[in-house]
């Protein structure tokens, strides 16, 4: 088990390890439970952090937001690939997300949502 600012406690699956054994792409995605009381599963290269699940202990209260803008402080990229919330896209643009799509090794579209730090001018 490990930490990370924004993620919050990082902590095996015994699922994913499982997983892991059968698709080398599964053992890259984490479960985590986040200070801001959002839990869910995530992967991270390098600075760029792709969020596969999100799920808030308390909808509503904000703890999504408060978990995005971490994720915005501490990530260059914050990606979104799975989306079963059709409120969860309106919600995101309004974070600041862009439509994405990412090719894996495998050859698998992801599409979804990104959010990436804008460089700084001069």
């Amino acid at each position: 088990m490990s930490t990370d600012i924004a993620l919050g406690t990082i902590v095996r699956s015994p699922l994913m390890d499982f997983l892991g054994v059968l698709l080398s792409d599964v053992r890259k995605v984490q479960c985590f439970e986040s200070p801001s009381g959002i839990h869910g599963q995530a992967w991270t290269e390098g600075r760029n952090l792709h969020l596969l699940s999100v799920l808030a202990t308390e909808p509503g209260t904000g703890q999504f937001r408060c978990f995005i803008e971490a994720c915005k402080a501490e990530y260059d990229s914050v990606s979104v690939w799975v989306i079963f919330n059709p409120d969860l896209a309106g919600i995101l643009r309004k974070y600041g997300f862009r439509r994405a799509r990412k090719t894996e090794s495998g050859g698998e579209v992801l599409t979804g949502y990104r959010w990436q730090r804008s460089e700084p001018c001069g």
